[in-house]
């Protein structure tokens, strides 16, 4: 106690480092080393707080908050918090009123950071560490820092308590059946929802950073034991090459992991569905949980997922499998049906009837432009008009779709810029479009559409059927983290049904088939 007050006593003097020098060479408090490692902290309190304000700004940036006090009416300490970042309220009531009131003198030999952990502080996540980097990572994410004088441990103590969104209705995915809940930008509360379905003892979360020098957590969630240890080491492998300016949200993590790059199609799917994400994890698929990022990411993914709908995990067989059917149907009409009538109608018109052909020569008696540069001008203008309709406000965006698809369209056809025929086949791609479930996939499918429109009306029907042998070779070569995108098509595996109590054989989980 007296070593104590001879230190406030000291630390009063209006020059810190005179006193800090004064302090290494007559008492040196247990622990303290006067030449230590530049990422490790000091044991004299008031060299941690200078040096906090100088890395933290302390002079411009106003949300540090620096609360010194005396725990049990003796030994200085320091909390060092961000406002708006951590609960205040934790603070006041879980660290500085526990810690002012009068408490067990410390013993001798017990360091004053494991004193205050067992007998003042009443929090349940509480670390201690020396390293000052991860000191100022926790300031950052919201935690609070205190410092002891005499004690080169800090003490961490998870305060975090930022305003964040609550849990709501998905709005990109919905559904009819099942679940209404729909992920956050919060990834506790991601967590939570994660395991209020999977309840059992080998579900893993894994925290780390994502990779960003804005120092964004992320989290690696599987179920140990099920989930295929290659697939774990290569998606942590590809984490740890991660190092770019800032990483914002999943979507740019699965930029930077995926395997082609330039792939029209996505490698890795995102959802906002806690029930499709736990139902992938189950499988044995990992899924990673971006801090400040709503929606969560599945890999490895196969191209039987991109079309899979939330809600055909609650559908009777028969009803899931005439949706799925129309889904397929849609797909493949959004993508080859400009590029086959432009094959027909421009190298092989005598497949088609006398009423079709007369029709069709009709409704292009006044036009100006070719037949191919009318389809891509009308597929440009839907795609306009899908653009705006997506980035308006909901209201407006309704308006705007309206007016593309009705007064727009048959203002065109009556002013002799674009045929009927043509704004019919458009419009049946665009609904075939609209049936695809995915939204990157409904992307994906435009790049495919324009390819086979242009193939389609350069070579017919010939280097139409070569480029989708040639697209079908590309999709049997591409792999997701080492599974092949068409599985369990190409290459064949057994496929397993919603009742099965095994993952499927394409993820290669190590199992002996039962």
């Amino acid at each position: 106690m007296k070593k104590n007050g001879f230190l406030q006593s000291l630390l009063t003097f209006d020059e810190p480092y005179r006193a800090f020098e004064l302090l290494e060479t007559e008492h040196t408090p247990v622990g303290a080393n006067c030449v230590r490692p530049p990422d490790q902290t000091s044991a004299f309190l008031q060299e941690n707080i200078i040096r906090i304000k100088t890395q933290f700004h302390a002079d411009i940036n106003g949300d540090l908050i620096l609360r010194e006090f005396l725990i049990g009416g003796s030994l200085p300490a320091c909390a060092v918090l961000l406002s708006g970042m951590a609960d205040q309220g934790q603070v006041g009531e879980l660290v500085l009123k526990p810690a002012q009131r009068e408490t067990a003198p410390i013993k001798s030999g017990v360091a004053p950071s494991d004193h205050v952990v067992a007998n003042v502080f009443a929090l349940n996540e509480v670390e201690l560490t020396s390293e000052w980097t991860a000191i100022t990572k926790a300031i950052a994410e919201g935690r609070t820092a205190v410092f002891l004088e005499g004690d080169l441990m800090a003490v961490l103590l998870d305060t975090r308590g930022f305003v964040s969104r609550g849990v709501g209705e998905t709005g990109s995915e919905v559904s009819v059946l099942g679940p209404k809940e729909a992920f956050t930008e919060n990834a506790r509360t991601n967590i939570t929802l994660l395991r209020r379905i999977i309840k059992t003892d080998d579900f893993i979360c894994e925290f780390r950073e994502a990779g960003g020098q804005n120092k964004t957590s992320m989290i690696v969630c599987y179920r140990q034991g099920i989930t295929n240890p290659a697939l774990l080491r290569e998606v942590r492998d590809r984490l740890n090459k991660i190092d770019t300016l800032e990483v914002l949200a999943a979507g740019v993590i699965d930029q930077l992991i995926e395997d082609h790059p330039l792939f029209p199609l996505p490698q890795i799917l995102e959802t906002e569905r806690p029930d499709r994400a736990a139902n992938a994890i189950m499988k044995g698929k990992v899924v990673l949980i971006c801090e400040g990022c709503p929606q969560v990411s599945i890999l490895p993914v196969t191209l039987q997922a991109l079309f899979a709908s939330a809600e055909d995990t609650y559908m009777r067989r028969p009803l899931g499998a005439l949706v799925r059917f129309v889904r397929l149907f849609g797909a493949l009409l959004t993508v080859f049906a400009p590029g086959y009538f432009l094959a027909i109608a421009m190298f092989h018109p005598y497949i088609l009837s006398n009423e079709v052909l007369t029709s069709l020569i009709a409704s292009r008696a006044m036009l100006f432009m070719p037949l191919w540069a009318e389809m891509l001008f009308v597929l440009l203008i839907f795609q306009l008009v899908r653009e705006a309709g997506v980035r308006v406000p909901g209201s407006i965006g309704h308006s705007i779709s309206i007016i593309g698809g009705l007064v727009l369209g048959q203002a065109a056809v009556a002013a002799n810029l674009i045929s009927a025929v043509v704004l019919v086949i458009v419009a049946l791609t665009g609904l075939g479009n609209m049936a695809i479930p995915e939204f990157q996939t409904m992307a994906a499918a435009s790049w495919f559409r324009l390819a086979f429109c242009i193939v389609g009306a350069m070579g017919g029907l010939f280097a139409l059927s070569c480029a989708l042998v040639a697209l079908t070779a590309w999709l049997c070569s591409v792999k997701s983290f080492g599974v092949p995108f068409l599985a369990p098509f190409a290459p064949h595996t057994s496929r397993r049904t919603r009742r099965d109590k095994r993952a499927p054989d394409y993820l290669n989980t190590g199992r002996a088939a039962i």
